[in-house]
């Protein structure tokens, strides 16, 4: 359900409660084999649909013609929003995702900022934000699979694994005045730090990469076809960085085996055909 208001064309806010139910992946339900070190491999029967409320406000503002200092800027769209989402039945990987669990209940909030704008002389910017605070209210775990059985976990107020506290991207892209087919784009794309665990013990830590990419919109005509391609390196540096991690991990001879290493720089080329 939800309501819009508008004071004129170009600014709006609005309003959003919905609600959701999510049912178990089959994945989720049907644990997987571990090679003797478990024997229970039928369907988990401790998992329930994920039930949320999510609630949600938010301003369109969108201005033209305006002057800040000595840019003029031809376009400029601010979004902004903020949300709050309640989660029963949380479902929590264990061991790397070989099994899964319910957390009673969590809790997700954020706000979330876009903004876009464009110069008079063609050079556009983008950038946008998102800070968000993701803790279990409600999460009492046994610890079966750590050997001890009978024993409890209560991990209430910890953050939920895997998911960044902040992302945040910055872009600029310039079309060519001599050259208006071409565009050149450079832009930041960044991640912030996240547990990996239900203890919040393991994390892995925040991250930026810078992307560059060149395009065309005809750089060739053959036949009445038009050719369009672009160049692109992504991870421009060639920074290390954590792309991803396997949550509640594994643990071998004492050591967490949760990281999976991101892209080292990458050199991509695409082209297009377009007949006119």
């Amino acid at each position: 359900l939800g309501v819009t208001y508008r004071f004129d064309e170009r600014h709006s806010v609005y309003a959003n409660v919905g609600g959701g139910v999510e049912v178990p992946a089959g994945n989720e339900t049907d644990p997987a084999g571990t090679f003797g070190q478990d024997t229970v491999t039928a369907i988990n029967p401790l998992l329930e649909p994920i039930r949320s409320t999510t609630w949600e406000v938010g301003s369109r503002h969108r201005l033209d013609g305006l002057t800040v200092g000595p840019l003029a800027l031809a376009t400029l769209a601010v979004d902004a929003a903020a949300y709050y989402i309640d989660v029963r039945n949380e479902i929590v990987p264990y061991r790397g995702g070989r099994f899964y669990f319910t957390a009673g209940k969590a809790r997700r909030m954020g706000l979330e900022l876009g903004v876009r704008a464009r110069t008079s002389f063609g050079l556009g910017l983008a950038g946008s934000a998102s800070l968000s605070d993701n803790r279990y209210t409600e999460y009492v775990v046994d610890s079966v699979h750590y050997g001890k059985p009978g024993a409890l976990a209560r991990y209430d107020d910890n953050r939920v694994v895997g998911v960044p506290r902040w992302f945040g991207a910055l872009q600029a892209d310039w079309a060519i005045p001599a050259m208006p087919d071409v565009s050149v784009a450079v832009g930041l794309q960044a991640t912030g730090g996240y547990y990996v665990d239900d203890a919040n013990t393991l994390a892995v830590p925040s991250f930026g990469v810078v992307n560059a990419s060149l395009r065309s919109r005809d750089l060739a005509t053959v036949d009445g076809i038009t050719i369009a391609g672009a160049i692109a390196v992504e991870n421009l540096f060639d920074r290390r960085y954590v792309g991803s991690a396997y949550l509640n991990p594994d643990v071998v001879a004492g050591v967490p085996l949760y990281i999976e290493s991101g892209m080292p720089r990458t050199l991509l080329l695409t082209f297009e055909l377009r007949r006119k």
